[in-house]
């Protein structure tokens, strides 16, 4: 095996194939998709199986840990691994840090890479839209049954629970207002 590395658009290639300027891949069939392909060959390791790395500037020290971001896939099932595509990079939590994983069971995890539940954050959730969020159960007891549901707006804001309708309103100044019946049982 003959060990020989090409340059182009540079004359001292670091790499197998080492590219500067833009590299297109066409197929002209009509049914089959242009595709690259990666393969590795030790797939009992926690290492990535296949990476694609985003560095910024000329020197980004042939490693995989330190690029500015990456897309990576990683089939290992060591250690009772998923397997799992991976967006991250250089965070402040340091270098080589997944954001976002899809595991192979379907779950997302953002801030975590071991989702779960289909949908896993680990941090706050920010939704502006004025429809809001659609759901048809919010529970506490996912760390303990005696967690308590906090639903926090801001200083002066009241907190509204109703269907298009305000039905229950705990404004800011300690008030509540009822609309509609209250049933009182023992």
């Amino acid at each position: 095996c003959i060990r020989d590395s090409v340059g182009i658009g540079v004359a001292s290639p670091d790499h197998e194939l080492h590219v500067v300027g833009d590299v297109t891949i066409d197929n002209e069939s009509s049914s089959v998709p242009s595709m690259l392909h990666f393969n590795a060959k030790n797939k009992n390791n926690l290492d990535p199986t296949a990476r694609i790395n985003f560095w910024e500037g000329d020197s980004h020290g042939n490693t995989y840990t330190d690029s500015n971001a990456f897309i990576e896939y990683n089939g290992s099932t060591a250690a009772g691994g998923d397997g799992y595509i991976s967006i991250g990079g250089y965070t402040t939590g340091g270098a080589n840090q997944d954001i976002m994983v899809i595991n192979r069971q379907g779950r997302v995890g953002i801030g975590t890479s071991t989702p779960a539940t289909t949908l896993h954050v680990d941090g706050e959730v920010r939704v502006d839209n004025n429809n809001g969020v659609a759901a048809r159960k919010i529970r506490s007891s996912y760390f303990s049954s005696s967690q308590n549901l906090d639903l926090v707006c801001g200083a002066s804001a009241s907190l509204i629970l109703g269907d298009g309708t305000a039905r229950l309103t705990l404004a800011s100044d300690d008030s509540a207002t009822f609309a509609g019946d209250i049933t009182v049982q023992q």
